[in-house]
Parts: C-alpha cells; sequence; structure tokens
C-alpha cells in the first residue's frame, strides 16, 4: 500500500511540508531515504546555492528550513543515535521569566513597567511524525512504536542531531511527553508527538549557588 504522506501529515497535525536535498551537507547528516514516500518531484525542494555556499562555510543555514516560499522542509532527525522515520515536523519555541515593577510616577514620558531580565527558560521542542509498518500493511507498527517508547522512558537527556536545532546549539533533549495519536482508516499507520526540552552536560564546579 502506497502512502500519500503529506496529505497524512497535513491531516493529522494540520500542517505539511516539502523534503530538503541533503545531498550538500552530507557531512552533518546521513539523508534518510524512502524514496517511495516522496516520489512526487513537486514533494522534492532542492537548496539553494547560497544555502550551500552558507553550509561548507560552517556557518549557521536557518534557510535548511524553509524554501524561498516559506513552507516548512522536512529535515533527518537523530536521537540516540535513532533516526525516526519520515523526517518529522520539529517546532522549537522558547521564553524568559521577566520581573515587571510598576512606576510611581506622573510624568507621562514613564509609561509602562521597568523590566528585569531573570532568567532565559530552556527550549521546548515538539517532534511531530508518522510511522508506518513497512512489512506488514494489515498491522499496527509496532517495531517503531516500541523504539519511541523505549527513548521516552530513558531516565535522562539523550544526544540529538537535526540541522534545524543546530542553529539554535541543542545538542540533548530531555524527552518530558510522549502521545501516539489514533489515525481514521490507518492501522498501518501511527501518529505520535514528541514534547522535549533542551538539555546540556552541567559542569558543576562553574555553577554558582544563587543564594
Amino acid at each position: 500500500m502506497e502512502f500519500e504522506v503529506k496529505q497524512l501529515y497535513d491531516k493529522q497535525f494540520g500542517q505539511t511540508g516539502k523534503r530538503a536535498d541533503l545531498s550538500r551537507i552530507e557531512k552533518y547528516f546521513n539523508p534518510i531515504g524512502i524514496p517511495r514516500l516522496y516520489a512526487n518531484p513537486a514533494n522534492y525542494v532542492p537548496l539553494g546555492s547560497q544555502l550551500n555556499e552558507q553550509v561548507e562555510a560552517d556557518e549557521p543555514a536557518p534557510e535548511a528550513t524553509t524554501n524561498l516560499l516559506g513552507v516548512t522542509i522536512h529535515l533527518p532527525i537523530e536521537i540516540d543515535g535513532y533516526k525516526l522515520p519520515n523526517e518529522p515536523l520539529v517546532t522549537v519555541r522558547a521564553s524568559k521569566k521577566i520581573i515587571e515593577t510598576e512606576i510611581d510616577s506622573n510624568d507621562p514620558s514613564y509609561q509602562g513597567t521597568f523590566k528585569e531580565l531573570f532568567s532565559v527558560g530552556d527550549w521546548e521542542v515538539t517532534i511531530q511524525g508518522i510511522v508506518f509498518n513497512e512489512d506488514n500493511s494489515e498491522d499496527i507498527p509496532e517495531k517503531e512504536i516500541r523504539k519511541l517508547r523505549k527513548l521516552f522512558l530513558e531516565r535522562k537527556s539523550l544526544p540529538v542531531k537535526n540541522r534545524l536545532l543546530d542553529i539554535y546549539k541543542i545538542t540533548r533533549l530531555a524527552i518530558y511527553d510522549f502521545e501516539a495519536d489514533s489515525m481514521e482508516g490507518q492501522i498501518d499507520a501511527q501518529a505520535y508527538t514528541l514534547k522535549c526540552k533542551s538539555d546540556m552536560l552541567w559542569n558543576l564546579e562553574n555553577i554558582k549557588p544563587t543564594s
């Protein structure tokens, strides 16, 4: 059974993307190649020369995640040595903790609050993907689900490789939430969402107490 991957991503997550040509950045990743999933040339977006020059110069290349039209592109992601199938969608967000102090003044030019940056939180990474049973279209993808479950149950942060996360200098992820979503009419496919927070290997000798 052939899978319409783009339509499944759009139906399940409300968004889809195009697969990038990673032939020029193989020094960062070995592309996850499942030709039949992206056999249609319309779903295949080669990266422009400007991006290739940036990558070869070992410079950050945010364009690696979008084409000129701003369409999200699927990129390979590897967690603890396991390459997630079908190049899932990755979203990154973060927030700051800011202390706001109201200003008591009759001068109208002093409008608003005095803001003091207290701390910057972890990067929050959401991974949305779909796994298939490549061997039996009449059965659930048990092998891939077990691999995802194993990643979630690890009691430590895990090394991650992904071109988008490289831009944010995210090298480790702590997975704190795992959701397996039902897919109507697709017994051989399983959608999943991993919610993670960035982590790093700390040198406790360099950490000063807060009080």
